[in-house]
Order: C-alpha cells, then sequence, then structure tokens
C-alpha cells in the first residue's frame, strides 16, 4: 500500500516537473515571436515565473549586481527541474 501511494506522489510530482519544464520551453520560443504584452505570454510568464526569478536573483548575486549581456536565468531554471526530476525517479522509484 505505501509503495503504491509513494509511486502516485512520485509520478504527480514527475507530470508537474514536466509541466514547468514545457512551460519554460515554450516561453523561451514564444518570447522570440510573440509580443510580451499578449495574453499567451502573460499566460506563461505567469506560470513559470515563480522558477525563473529565484534563479534570476541568484545569478544576480553571483555576478555581483553587474548587469550581465544575456539571462541566463531561464536555463538555470530548466536545469534545476532537470535535476529535481531525477532526483525525484531516484527517490520514488
Amino acid at each position: 500500500m505505501g509503495s503504491v501511494i509513494s509511486r502516485m506522489i512520485g509520478k504527480g510530482l514527475l507530470y508537474f516537473l514536466r509541466l514547468i519544464d514545457v512551460a519554460l520551453l515554450a516561453r523561451c520560443v514564444l518570447s522570440w515571436f510573440v509580443s510580451p504584452y499578449s495574453r499567451v505570454m502573460q499566460f506563461f510568464v505567469s506560470l513559470t515565473e515563480p522558477f525563473v526569478a529565484p534563479c534570476r536573483r541568484l545569478l544576480n548575486r553571483m555576478t555581483g549586481g553587474r548587469p550581465m549581456m544575456f539571462d541566463f536565468s531561464m536555463l538555470t531554471a530548466m536545469l534545476v527541474i532537470i535535476v529535481l526530476q531525477r532526483l525525484v525517479a531516484v527517490i520514488f522509484f
């Protein structure tokens, strides 16, 4: 019984992390083609910003507050999501 519940929790976490991963990718691709003020873009920003903002703050601290030429916070967030997916897979399966 505990194993079944554990697998269900693991699958739920993996589905959630996959959803965020796809939303981050969609936000990256759409940012090239869609206005940042469109409803579609605002939806993806509101969905992914809770994951991107901490990465942006961390990268800002690491550079000492100096502006960077490129914003690597999306890439950092995607890498963190991938690591979390691997951890959930190892822990629950």
